[in-house]
């Protein structure tokens, strides 16, 4: 007799699993309660039921991401508490780059198989992100895929937003002259890590995440850095659904793949740019060193030490940015030319200033 645990699945484990997930999941209920988007607790299932009484002038955004490769640090540290971290600032970041509020997540965990200490870090983790965005986490799917797995799980993310209508940002409303605030970021975020792992590998060897990087930190734990979840910060300041703003925000970037020079004029209007000063985190001041990547390529590939920039003239914004215990900097201003201008503060600083063409 052959049966489900030969092939590689044991159920009674499986059901353990999704089980604990699941739970996580009903705790970030509380996340939403009173607010738009609370989920219902009175049905169990695979998908979460989330009661709309009205909808006024309003839209609804979904957008998916994952954590990426960082899954990789994570699990060769065997530490997976911080991960969700990531997952959701990926989602959640995004559709709040766009002046919505993220309310629902729904998430796929695969899995090369079952290993209930990891699903339970994940499953801690998650609670505690949510809580940070926001978000209630109304369904999931935890699949044992074996070798279609290379490592030892993927991890991805749907979230669910509203947009009001009179709170989108508009690009057309951003003028020269406009002020850039940057929202500091602690780490990498969940961006550029095949090069990291490729210049650490190749300069460290394969035991490069235990190397140390300070006397209280390996490159592993660096590199392992939780995101900062601005989500809720954001929202405060354009206003939660229903209630009014308490800072004019003309315009936000997500700094994630293709770092500032790729994401800054996403919130622009064709034919502006903007001149940006950031002072870039050491680690990837140490990685540009040690891997000899051109500052140039830097800024590309890393955040550089901001992982939102918001274009605000509002001073409002600093007191609302210090009651999530963020940190925040005048980056620049919006410039009459399409392109954007960065201060180099990378680790060569071969050129006083790295310009970049938007198309």
């Amino acid at each position: 007799m052959t049966t489900y645990r030969d092939a590689g699945v044991d159920l009674t484990l499986s059901e353990r699993c999704s089980r604990m997930l699941y739970e996580a999941a009903r705790k970030t209920f509380a996340n939403r309660r009173g607010r738009f988007g609370e989920p219902s607790g009175e049905f169990e299932g695979f998908s979460g039921p989330i009661y709309v009484p009205e909808l006024r002038d309003a839209f609804l955004l979904k957008n998916s991401d994952g954590v990426g490769t960082k899954v990789e640090v994570a699990e060769t540290l065997r530490k997976h508490d911080t991960i969700a971290f990531d997952l959701l600032a990926m989602v959640c970041d995004d559709a709040v780059a766009m002046g919505a509020e993220p309310f629902a997540v729904t998430n796929t965990l695969n899995v090369r198989s079952l290993n209930i200490d990891v699903i339970e870090q994940l499953a801690r983790g998650l609670v505690k992100a949510a809580r940070r965005a926001r978000i209630a986490v109304v369904g999931g799917e935890l699949a044992v895929l074996g070798d279609r797995v290379r490592g030892e799980y993927l991890w991805d993310a749907d979230c669910l937003a509203v947009l009001e209508r009179s709170k989108a940002f508009r690009r057309g409303e951003i003028q020269p002259g406009d002020r850039i605030v940057g929202l500091k970021e602690r780490g990498f975020r969940s961006n550029g890590f095949s090069l990291l792992r490729k210049i650490l590998g190749e300069h460290l060897g394969l035991g490069w995440a235990g190397v140390p990087y300070d006397p209280r930190r390996s490159w592993g734990e660096v590199a392992l850095t939780p995101s900062v979840i601005y989500t809720p910060l954001v929202v405060d300041a354009v206003g939660a659904y229903g209630e009014p703003p308490r800072a004019e925000v003309k315009g936000a970037a997500h700094i994630t793949g293709g770092g500032i020079p790729g994401n800054l004029p996403r919130c622009l209007p064709p034919g502006l740019g903007a001149y940006v000063d950031v002072e870039p985190l050491e680690p990837m001041l140490r990685l540009q060193e040690l891997g000899d990547v051109p500052d140039e390529e830097a800024y590309r590939v890393w955040n550089m030490g901001v992982g939102m920039l918001l274009v605000t003239n509002d001073d409002a914004i600093f007191e609302i940015v210090r009651e999530h215990g963020v940190e925040a900097l005048e980056a620049g201003e919006v410039i009459p030319e399409p392109k954007i201008v960065l201060k180099n503060r990378g680790a060569f600083r071969k050129e006083k200033e790295l310009i970049y063409a938007v198309a």
